[in-house]
């Protein structure tokens, strides 16, 4: 049995997003990058005297880590850094946080949308076509 799988042809080709008018390109994180956000993460999580993020911290996390993921080409981090202190037309707060959720769930092949719900209860032993 022949296997073979090309890494490289699943990278996803056309990387870019729009936000607040503006369109920029992202690159792939080199992985100590995203890594040390994870450890970051875990730390705080496992520190008991820690009291979390404030909402402040909690943005200028997002936008940091945003940063980091943007081809610097086109001058992208300093109109990044333009758009984020942006105070008329500014970018909605939550967009932030939605930006960066996404770009970590597309650039780690994790899904992007949330699983239809189903429904709540035992269900049925029935069949659900005429033909079972």
């Amino acid at each position: 049995m022949e296997l073979s799988r090309s890494f490289s042809e699943e990278t996803i080709k056309d990387r870019t997003f729009e936000i607040g008018g503006e369109v920029f390109k992202w690159r792939y994180p080199y992985w100590e990058e995203v890594t040390a956000w994870f450890d970051e993460d875990a730390q705080m999580l496992s520190d008991n005297d820690s009291p979390g993020l404030t909402a402040t911290q909690n943005i200028e996390l997002a936008v940091r880590r945003i940063e980091t993921y943007l081809d610097p080409a086109d001058d992208a981090v300093n109109r990044w850094q333009a758009l984020v202190r942006r105070k008329e037309n500014p970018i909605p707060h939550w967009q932030f946080g939605d930006l960066y959720v996404w770009l970590l769930e597309v650039s780690g092949r994790r899904p992007t949308v949330t699983p239809t719900p189903s429904d709540s209860g035992p269900g049925t032993t029935e069949p659900t076509s005429k033909d079972a």
